[in-house]
C-alpha cells in the first residue's frame, strides 16, 4: 500500500526530475520529523559506546542486538562496506541492516575514506554508533523507509565539515568533482519509483568515479562521469536516476 501511494504522490511521467526529487525528499522529512515525536514516549538509553541518546524500545532492543554483532566482519581490508545484503544480524530500527541499511552505510563510507585515503584527522565512528544516532534523527517508519538523506547532509554539517547539496542530477559532475568524496541517493529504476531508491558513497580517483555497496559481486561500480555512474548503480537493468547528492570535505 505504501508503495502505491508513493507511485501516486510522485508521479511516474512527470518530465522535471527535480520535481519529483523533491516531492520523493518531502516525503522523507515528514517521515523523519514523524520519527521523531516518538521520542516524546521515550526514554533515556546509554548505548555500548557510553554516549546518551533518547530512544524508544524499539532503538532499546536495536542497540541491545547490534552490541553482540561483531561489526569489523562487514568491513573489507580498504575500510569499506561493500555487501550490505549479509548484514542480516545488525538492525537499524525493526528490520535488518540489509534491507534498510544504506544511508548509514554510505556515511561509514565516506567517513572511512576521509579518514584513510585522505588522512583527514577525523574520528571514524563505530558503525553502531552510527545506526544509533540515525535512529535517533533520520529514521523514517522506525526504519521500514530506512534513512531521510537530508539526515546524512545534516550529520556531516553537524560533524564541521564542509557541504555541497543539490537535489539536481545536473549539479551531480559539478559537486563530486569539487568535493573530497560524495554520498548519492538515486531511484533503482527511473520508470518505476515503486523499486525504491539507494544511496551509495562515491570516491574519486582522478577522473574516475566509484561507488561503493553497488550491484555487483564486487559492490563497487565506476565511470568516467557521474551520469553515468548513477545509470549503472540502478539495481533493476542499469536504470538508476539521481534524486541528491551530498559533497563533503
Amino acid at each position: 500500500m505504501l508503495l502505491r501511494l508513493a507511485n501516486f504522490i510522485l508521479g511516474m511521467k512527470l518530465k522535471m526530475p527535480e520535481k519529483r526529487n523533491r516531492r520523493l525528499l518531502r516525503i522523507y522529512g515528514f517521515l523523519r520529523k514523524n520519527n521523531r515525536k516518538r521520542k516524546n514516549r521515550s526514554f533515556k538509553y546509554e548505548n555500548y559506546n557510553g554516549g546518551t541518546f533518547l530512544h524508544s524500545e524499539i532503538a532499546e532492543k536495536q542497540d541491545k542486538n547490534n552490541s553482540l554483532v561483531n561489526v569489523k566482519k562487514y568491513i573489507n581490508p580498504f575500510g569499506f562496506i561493500e555487501h550490505q545484503w549479509e548484514m542480516k544480524d545488525l538492525l537499524f530500527g525493526r528490520y535488518p541492516m540489509s534491507f534498510n541499511g544504506c544511508e548509514i552505510i554510505a556515511s561509514y563510507n565516506a567517513l572511512s575514506f576521509l579518514k584513510n585515503f585522505r588522512k583527514k584527522n577525523i574520528r571514524l565512528p563505530d558503525l553502531r554508533e552510527l545506526i544509533s544516532e540515525y535512529y535517533s534523527d533520520g529514521a523514517c517508519l522506525s526504519g521500514e523507509f530506512g534513512t531521510d538523506p537530508a539526515a546524512i547532509r545534516d550529520y556531516f554539517m553537524k560533524n564541521n565539515f564542509r557541504v555541497e547539496y543539490s537535489e539536481c542530477p545536473a549539479d551531480f559532475d559539478k559537486i563530486a568533482e569539487s568535493s573530497e568524496v560524495s554520498v548519492m541517493t538515486i531511484f533503482n529504476d527511473r520508470d518505476d519509483v515503486g523499486k525504491m531508491v539507494h544511496t551509495l558513497c562515491v570516491t574519486k580517483d582522478k577522473n574516475k568515479y566509484t561507488a561503493h555497496n553497488a550491484p555487483g559481486i564486487s559492490g563497487m561500480t565506476s565511470a568516467d562521469n557521474m551520469n553515468e555512474l548513477v545509470r549503472r548503480c540502478g539495481f533493476y537493468g542499469e536504470k538508476g536516476s539521481g534524486v541528491c547528492i551530498i559533497g563533503i570535505s
